[in-house]
């Protein structure tokens, strides 16, 4: 049940990404300090740190995703090349697949180590991705407004 709240809500962040032109990917709309591009980078990051408390989810974003999309981060401090949109989406890809296999070997209600934000605690599969799902959705608003923002331009 929870892989379906987290499938639907990466897959949501995934068609604005699609459909936004790439104009605007890198656009910080007035009032903000981040991108879609960075959003989309951010979710990605997020959902591998939380999973890694899933001793059998198999890792697929590389340590130098980590810096430019961690949290508190900016494209404003970006001094370096970063991936892509399209090499995030090939990543996208491979930590659903990831999560798929982890989902298919260890089951929803397979134990992790204890993952703990704001005194909550989460010490399951299924719970490490409702976490994810919820995060996932704050950014989708986060991209909706920035899209809504841009074509209004």
């Amino acid at each position: 049940m929870t892989h379906k709240a987290f499938t639907f809500a990466r897959l949501a962040n995934e068609q604005i990404v699609e459909n936004i032109s790439e104009a605007y990917v890198d656009v910080i709309p007035a009032g903000f300090k981040n991108s879609i591009h960075w959003n989309y980078g951010h979710i990605l990051v997020i959902a591998e740190h939380v999973l890694s408390h899933a001793p059998a989810f198999e890792k697929t974003v590389p340590k130098a995703f980590y810096h430019p999309f961690a949290k508190g981060s900016s494209p404003k401090q970006w001094t370096d090349q970063v991936p892509s949109i399209v090499e995030l989406q090939k990543t996208s890809t491979a930590q659903q697949q990831a999560i798929r296999t982890l989902i298919n070997a260890e089951g929803g209600s397979a134990p992790t180590t204890a993952f703990t934000l704001f005194n909550q605690t989460f010490q399951s599969v299924d719970e490490l991705l409702s976490f994810i799902a919820f995060h996932e959705g704050m950014h989708y608003r986060t991209i909706l407004h920035y899209s809504a923002v841009f074509n209004k331009q």
